[in-house]
């Protein structure tokens, strides 16, 4: 990184800080969010970390139109993610890497942008691609160069925001780019100040919640709540960051949203099981045994034992984003997220403590909320 990566911030006390990343296009869970956290433009400030669009969702346009006029106010920060780089394939009219683009994520702001013109991806060739690009440029310029001309990291007093990661060395301010996009946050923590990070989902490093995990023992802060995992419970997350006059400490507190729409009254008490092996992506697996509404798998590169849910085996490649094993405890009168209720037997919810697991189709009431 250059100097004009970092950008150095100084927070009067008392202050408030609220920390969103990888959006992903989520548009609608980010307003929610920014209203559950009860967000105070000109009084708190914001900081985003990064992967503000690429998951081809139809909410991009109104997500980058939003931050874009969000950034003008001097209290809110936002820095590049692994994600964002792409914009830079249309600042450089790189044919090439822009069509592949295409070929990855085909919804893409890219494409939006080039339907509002009345363009299909299907329109786009070589031959025609940089016509294309002249004049989603002549009508976007501004909103391609809001995302190139991010910085990498947001730097105050007592902590320091990155995408990803930073390198364990004191001199962190070396970190490349890449590994600030790309970097292990379980690294040792050098900089004598708390790191907060995205890019990697919390579903890596827990096995029940997607909430903003806190590692006091090392000073880093994960919060991707995984919002670019459309399937089975993504969210955003909110880490509110404080610190009052009366106090030399930072306390933190977080909350989360989603764009769920469905709700659930649990009808009666539940008692879950927790699985231990449940805190990570399978990939490959050996079927053992087909039960009625769950299969029990041996993972084939540790030869862990776990269970997956019988819709998500095909063969012996499971294809979807770990917990789905874990069953929640709930009571009676409890309120919960659905967030996938369509398979035998079981419905798979988001409690009040952000727990993700499995409870009884009969457990529970569904209704759509407001």
């Amino acid at each position: 990184m250059d100097a004009r990566d970092i950008r150095k911030i100084y927070l009067p006390t008392p202050y408030r800080v609220i920390c969103i990343a990888d959006i992903h296009g989520n548009f609608t869970a980010f307003k929610r969010l920014l209203e559950k956290v009860v967000y105070r433009a000109g009084i708190d400030y914001l900081f985003i970390l990064g992967d503000l669009l690429e998951r081809g969702r139809e909410e991009e346009i109104p997500t980058i139109d939003y931050l874009y006029e969000l950034s003008k106010n001097d209290r809110v920060h936002i820095i590049s993610g692994n994600n964002d780089r792409r914009m830079g394939f249309l600042h450089s009219e790189d044919c090439h890497r822009s069509l592949e683009w295409l070929r990855i994520r085909p919804g893409n702001i890219f494409m939006q942008w080039a339907k509002t013109m009345g363009i299909s991806d299907s329109d786009i060739t070589e031959a025609n691609y940089k016509d294309v690009i002249t004049a989603i440029k002549q009508k976007h310029r501004d909103k391609i160069d809001f995302v190139v001309d991010l910085p990498v990291v947001i730097e105050t007093d007592e902590f320091i925001c990155v995408h990803s990661a930073l390198d364990s060395r004191e001199d962190w301010q070396e970190t490349s780019q890449w590994d600030a996009w790309f970097g292990n946050i379980n690294e040792p923590n050098k900089t004598g100040k708390w790191i907060i990070s995205g890019h990697s989902p919390n579903s890596l490093f827990s096995e029940t919640t997607l909430l903003p995990i806190v590692r006091y023992d090392n000073k880093t802060i994960s919060i991707d709540g995984g919002s670019n995992t459309v399937f089975f419970g993504g969210q955003l997350n909110a880490l509110i960051i404080e610190k009052s006059t009366d106090s030399e400490n930072i306390g933190f507190s977080y909350d989360c949203a989603d764009k769920q729409s469905i709700d659930g009254i649990i009808t009666k008490y539940v008692e879950g099981k927790h699985n231990e092996e449940n805190h990570e992506h399978l990939g490959n697996v050996e079927v053992l045994n087909r039960g009625e509404h769950f299969t029990q798998c041996k993972i084939i590169e540790t030869g862990k034992i776990c269970l997956v849910k019988n819709e998500c085996v095909n063969g012996e490649i499971f294809d979807c984003w770990q917990p789905f094993a874990n069953f929640l405890s709930v009571s009676k009168n409890e309120i919960v997220s659905v967030i996938h209720d369509s398979w035998s037997g079981y419905v798979y919810i988001r409690n009040a403590k952000g727990e993700l697991g499995w409870i009884p189709k009969e457990a529970v009431d569904i209704f759509k909320s407001e």
